[in-house]
């Protein structure tokens, strides 16, 4: 019996190793395949909910809009009043999905795995910003739109989850958190707003990166 393999939405793309443009740090694009992605729903104000939360994940589940807390191999993000996605490490969703669902047993909550449903990309460089301006109506500059925020938002009329990942103009970075069925288009679409740009697609190592400023 042939062995199943996981495939990424955008093995395709990225097996190109595509370059274009002339300069030196346009635009890198980097996916992060394989990620765990566990929504959370529940009360803030229920303390229980709160603390189990905390237990499990580590950290205080953001409570302020559009805001993100994050640990090594950890990105939680507040999607609304009584919601939250936890984006982990590889294979990494399975126990903490075990986990919230233990800690949680007798509380009015939701623990949902949509591992599958999702990838994420990476986009730093130069003209990171400028290229993301092509597509999102946000205003991205650091001092409005900095880490430690995020944005469910549209970008080249993709729905994604925006996150800023450095507060210096010059080291541009941000996380794409995209459906898995829209993970084509909006790949193809980077690689043609980026055309006047030095434009590079690697596939990444979120495990190694995590470790870093980037990811």
């Amino acid at each position: 019996m042939s062995e199943l393999r996981r495939q990424s939405p955008l093995e395709g793309f990225f097996s190109r190793g595509e370059k274009s443009g002339t300069g030196t740090r346009g635009v890198t694009v980097t996916e992060h395949p394989f990620l765990g992605y566990v929504n959370l729903r529940g009360d803030v104000a229920d303390v229980s909910f709160v603390d189990g939360a905390r237990r499990v994940l580590g950290v205080e589940l953001p409570s302020s809009a559009n805001t993100v807390i994050e640990t090594k191999g950890l990105i939680a993000c507040w999607l609304g009043p009584d919601e939250w996605m936890a984006i982990v490490r590889p294979d990494g969703e399975t126990e903490i999905i075990a986990a919230l669902r233990e800690a949680m047993d007798s509380l009015r909550t939701a623990v949902t795995d949509t591992t599958g449903g999702y990838t994420m990309l990476n986009l730093s460089g130069d003209h990171a910003r400028d290229l993301l301006a092509k597509g999102c109506t946000l205003d991205l500059h650091p001092r409005v739109f900095a880490p430690g925020q995020c944005a469910q938002t549209n970008l080249a009329r993709t729905p994604v989850l925006l996150i800023p990942r450095t507060n210096d103009p010059d080291l541009q970075s941000f996380n794409v958190v995209v459906r898995r069925s829209f993970a084509d288009h909006l790949a193809h679409w980077i690689e043609h707003s980026a055309r006047e740009y030095r434009f590079d697609a690697s596939k990444g190592n979120w495990l190694r990166d995590c470790q870093s400023e980037l990811i």
